[in-house]
């Protein structure tokens, strides 16, 4: 925002009051750029941890990294694969028994020289619909 302040109107013949020294200008600005810094520190400080934190949040921290730990045992200790092929094609089967058509790529994954494979890390959805739309269509998906 502007600081334009109205001055008022002053009798004819006296003076106006005079524009603020350099001396003024830079005190008015310096005490803004300490206060600027300030807060930049105490912003800093807050985000790096420098400044002290209380004694819950450490221990949820730990809390928080055990948590992590089981969370990563899971994941790892399960085979990560394609679906099982007889799924897939009771899939297919039950679409074409239904007459459903599939339409064009709608995702955000697909590449040239891409098979349906690729998409199996992105999405199963994606995956079925591309095994669909290859056995329907006899080739992959076109690259827009």
């Amino acid at each position: 925002m502007s600081s334009y302040r109205p001055q008022q109107a002053q009798p004819h013949g006296t003076s106006s009051p005079a524009p603020l020294g350099a001396e003024a200008r830079e005190t008015r600005s310096g005490i803004g750029r300490w206060k600027a810094l300030l807060v930049a520190i105490v912003t800093v400080g807050a985000v790096c941890g420098i400044l002290p934190a209380d004694t819950a949040y450490g221990q949820q921290t730990e809390e928080m990294k055990r948590m992590q730990q089981q969370l990563n045992e899971q994941v790892m200790s399960k085979p990560f694969s394609v679906p099982d092929e007889a799924q897939v094609k009771a899939y297919i089967e039950d679409a074409q028994k239904k007459g459903v058509v599939p339409g064009p790529y709608t995702g955000r994954y697909w590449r040239p020289g891409y098979t349906c494979y690729d998409l199996a890390r992105y999405s199963h959805g994606e995956y079925l619909s591309c095994r669909h739309y290859y056995h329907h269509y006899g080739y992959y998906y076109r690259w827009r």
